[in-house]
């Protein structure tokens, strides 16, 4: 938005792993932000007059490790346990996992327990990008990583806002044929 005012697309990121495996492999990539300096996708500083390198100011925030946002610029880089809204997505009969509605909720373990609330801090961002990693996992309705992206949307929308983009990725095919 910096070089297109107009634009509708976000400048701030929500990558989501399934779990901790994914997250780390996805984090030596991240680290120190130079997935877009040596790939690259960032221009050099003067192409188009613009000072591209300069200007591209984000931060990695992993997990728990969300240090003060700003209202641009940030990457926050978790599985999807973090992003949950806690009580806000009740247990329901129609979760394709019926465990925590028949039986209560579970304990909190190394993946979710946490003194950081990103799931908040992702809902009261007024603009984002969703980028799902292992996305085969989140297409049915009734899952809870399903019904998080759609919270995030829908308090966008009550700020006047949207989802700009959601970008799903997933090595599995969707058919064992392929």
């Amino acid at each position: 938005k910096l070089y297109e005012p107009e634009s509708q697309l976000a400048r701030n990121f929500l990558v989501i792993a399934p779990n901790i495996i994914v997250l780390d492999r996805i984090y030596k990539d991240f680290q120190g932000l130079r997935i877009f300096f040596e790939d690259p996708v960032v221009p050099d500083n003067g192409v188009d007059g613009c000072n591209w390198r300069d200007d591209f100011q984000l931060t990695l925030h992993r997990q728990d490790e969300v240090r003060i946002t700003r209202s641009t610029g940030n990457i926050f880089l978790t599985n999807i346990h973090r992003v949950y809204a806690g009580d806000d997505i009740p247990a329901s009969p129609d979760d394709e996992d019926t465990m925590d509605y028949f039986l209560g909720k579970r304990p909190s373990g190394a993946t979710t327990d946490s003194k950081v609330d990103l799931g908040m801090i992702v809902r009261d961002i007024d603009e984002l990008v969703v980028l799902n990693d292992e996305a085969h996992h989140i297409h049915d309705p009734r899952m809870a990583w399903f019904k998080s992206i759609e919270d995030i949307h829908n308090r966008l929308k009550q700020k006047g806002s949207a989802l700009s983009l959601q970008v799903d990725v997933t090595a599995t095919p969707k058919h064992n044929n392929g």
